[in-house]
């Protein structure tokens, strides 16, 4: 079982609690379930090792893990920490870092969705498209869309298929505002030298 370090996540929970000391903030790393798990694992890995070994060596990594995500959030001015009196470290969200974690939450709100394949044989389609630069990303979705729904580049912006294309696909268009910038034509007699073209893919 790995524990991965979410930046957003941390981003979350700083934003909602205001400020946490450090040892409610590892709180989460020191619950019985997830030694549990972790313990499960090592002693497959490394069955010779005690539990109370194999806990404390990973409980150590996985602690030295975070500090060093706190503190690289906080050379980055998404954090900060101060001291109390009693010698306490409380973490505390910037607004640097309430604006990083909006854009990353917009990001993925906004995140272009994938597309399954219908695997339903059509007529044969050329999509042909022109998106401009500050669209890149949209772009490369759509490249990529094509690819999985099983279609083959004639060019860089002229793709052919034969597979039906799933509704989902013109909705995704209109939500990414390229649907103007994209022509899909359905070619119902492909003649020979489509045909001979279409057969080298």
């Amino acid at each position: 079982m790995n524990i991965k370090i979410n930046i957003q996540k941390i981003l979350e929970l700083l934003r909602k609690l205001d400020a946490v000391d450090t040892n409610n903030l590892f709180s989460h790393y020191s619950s019985r379930y997830v030694w549990q798990q972790i313990t499960k694992l090592e002693a497959r890995r490394a069955g010779w090792r005690s539990k109370e070994e194999i806990i404390s060596e990973r409980k150590e990594q996985e602690l030295k893990k975070f500090y060093n995500t706190l503190y690289f959030l906080k050379k980055q001015g998404l954090i900060e920490k101060t001291v109390s009196k009693a010698k306490l470290s409380f973490w505390k969200v910037t607004k640097q870092g309430v604006d990083k974690l909006s854009g990353l939450e917009s990001l993925q709100k906004n995140r272009s969705p994938f597309l399954k394949p219908s695997h339903v044989k059509d007529h044969l389609k050329l999509v042909i498209f022109d998106i401009p630069e500050n669209l890149k990303r949209h772009r490369e979705w759509l490249r990529h869309t094509l690819i999985n729904l099983g279609f083959a580049m004639l060019q860089k912006s002229v793709w052919i298929g034969e597979y039906k294309l799933p509704e989902d696909f013109v909705r995704s268009l209109r939500k990414l505002n390229i649907l103007r910038c994209v022509h899909i034509f359905s070619v119902k007699d492909t003649g020979t030298l489509l045909r001979d073209i279409y057969s080298e893919f």
